[in-house]
């Protein structure tokens, strides 16, 4: 007998019910004490799910308005970063707009309201655009355009306006081939110097063989053989004065000329810059490819 049987059958007797009438009061306040249970059961339940729910609700809120948040800020700054790149358009559109009036009107270049760029007009106008078919080379051209432009201390966007105006041809779809990101000094300049064949091992190739032409005295061809090799340092990102640097650079070199040629174009492939990532440089997971030699 349970506690509340119990319970019900000591407070029938107390009433003064006894047998039939008493189970009968016993099952019915037992069956209304089982109600009342669970329906406060079923109420809890119902106020913990609406609670729950309430809950929910509120992280749902939250998650949205964090995303409405993160996408606002994600637009501003795309919005920003659009602004900024009409901006630069703009900018080197300008810049070349009065580049082409001042080509257009030479007496312009004597002008002194604006002395440094009438002046960068008249050397550019003095350097004939780049032209394979009269023999010129790329490296050459550059450093030609370099020279011309050291002294002046024009900005990249100047630089690159006009190399831009200096190139014809197969120079000039290079140029075409760059996105807005890329139209820069320094990215038109690398993809020239790929496009023609001048990158850091073209370079090496060119100062290992070398030799005078029969118009150059010993001070031009060991200029020539400077630049050269500068050009090569500066294309493996070696700098003036790293002896560890030029050291792994000549390292590398030795080992490449030692090597089978599909090996060495597997470890130029990955471009390592230095002598510890060649060494560890792999066929595959098991065996490193100096020592499968």
């Amino acid at each position: 007998m349970s506690e509340l049987t119990a319970r019900l059958v000591k407070l029938g007797r107390d009433l003064g019910l006894e047998g039939p009438e008493l189970r009968a009061f016993v099952k019915e306040e037992r069956d209304r004490e089982e109600k009342r249970v669970a329906q406060e059961r079923q109420e809890k339940k119902e106020a913990q799910e609406r609670q729950e729910k309430k809950e929910a609700q509120e992280r749902q809120k939250k998650k949205e308005a964090q995303e409405r948040q993160e996408k606002r800020e994600a637009q501003e700054r795309e919005d920003k970063l659009r602004k900024e790149e009409q901006e630069r358009k703009d900018k080197l559109e300008l810049e070349k707009l009065k580049l082409q009036a001042e080509i257009e009107n030479p007496k312009s270049l004597h002008s002194k309201k604006d002395s440094s760029t009438s002046d960068w007009i008249a050397k550019i106008l003095r350097m004939n655009p780049f032209s394979e078919a009269k023999g010129d080379t790329m490296d050459a051209f550059l450093f030609r355009f370099e020279m011309l432009v050291k002294a002046h201390n024009w900005s990249e966007d100047k630089k690159f306006l006009a190399l831009s105006n200096l190139l014809t041809g197969e120079s000039l779809k290079v140029l075409q081939t760059l996105s807005v990101e890329q139209q820069t000094y320094s990215c038109l300049k690398q993809a020239l110097l790929k496009k023609f064949l001048c990158t850091a091992d073209d370079y090496n190739v060119k100062f290992r063989t070398a030799v005078p032409t029969n118009t150059e005295d010993a001070d031009a061809f060991i200029s020539r053989l400077e630049t050269v090799f500068d050009k090569w340092l500066e294309l493996s990102n070696i700098k003036k004065g790293d002896f560890e640097g030029l050291r792994d650079l000549i390292l590398r070199d030795q080992i490449y000329a030692s090597l089978h040629k599909e090996l060495v174009m597997f470890l130029k492939e990955r471009s390592p810059i230095s002598i510890k990532e060649v060494r560890n440089s792999r066929i595959n997971t098991e065996q490193p490819i100096l020592q499968s030699l």
